[in-house]
């Protein structure tokens, strides 16, 4: 990338903190500008990939991410958002190529080591596996953040697991402070539960007795579902809840 293909920092810095604030529609139309009079940047069309998958345009995201590693063939960002995107859609090899891709690129970041290793699993296949235990040593030492669930095989030590659940969160958290809201003392609690799984899913089974159980009284609840379908559970559960958000 030579000089006239770099961002200006404030750009770049305006950019980051669209992306860092979750505002991902505005960011594409401040990238649909900015590609325009910066068509070679790698930083640029990653940041694209991420805002298209983030609204769930992932034919576009691809495309961005496959335009990065033209660009620049050792840009490790767009082999693991492929990753990513590739096991979102159930093709597991080519979410393990692409994870592996990135682990040969940085091979002391943890994520792309552990999902590759987790969607191996998946397809069945162990053949690896002598090096999971040294991998779980190397994570906790490392306190870099990895989904909880792409370690459920690796080991059963709740305490560990614990601890990634813990650094996971926090990396997603938005760190911005939020004001309470006061309450009257006899004012119901507000619960909220968020879910992608509130249809025909084992989720759904085994939280439909807990929402049905709560002392109205006392409680209030609320549901957020993403999930990307409705069933007949869907409906069981909207009945047990005060408010229901499809979000």
């Amino acid at each position: 990338m030579n000089k006239m293909d770099s961002l200006p920092p404030n750009t770049k810095q305006k950019l980051e903190r669209l992306y860092d604030n979750r505002q991902f529609d505005a960011l594409l139309k401040e990238l649909h500008v900015v590609l325009r009079e910066y068509p070679k940047n790698p930083f640029a069309w990653n940041l694209a990939g991420e805002a298209f998958r983030r609204v769930g345009r992932v034919h576009e995201a691809v495309t961005a991410f496959q335009q990065v590693i033209k660009l620049t063939p050792d840009y490790y960002g767009a082999y693991n958002n492929l990753g990513i995107i590739f096991a979102h859609q159930g093709a597991l090899d080519g979410a393990v190529w692409y994870f592996d891709r990135a682990a040969e690129l940085k091979p002391d970041v943890m994520f792309p080591r552990f999902q590759g290793f987790y969607h191996k699993r998946s397809m069945c296949d162990w053949s690896d596996i002598d090096a999971v235990s040294s991998m779980v040593e190397e994570l906790i030492a490392s306190k870099q953040e990895v989904p909880p669930w792409a370690l459920l095989f690796a080991e059963d030590n709740p305490a560990h697991q614990r601890l990634h659940s813990q650094a996971y969160a926090k990396s997603l958290a938005i760190n911005r402070r939020a004001s309470r809201p006061k309450r009257k003392v006899g004012d119901k609690i507000r619960i909220g539960y968020f879910s992608a799984d509130m249809h025909s899913h084992a989720t759904a089974y085994l939280i439909a007795g807990l929402l049905r159980h709560h002392d109205r009284a006392q409680f209030e609840l609320f549901v957020y579902s993403y999930g990307p379908k409705e069933d007949e559970w869907t409906t069981r559960l909207k009945e047990t809840a005060d408010n229901w958000v499809d979000a």
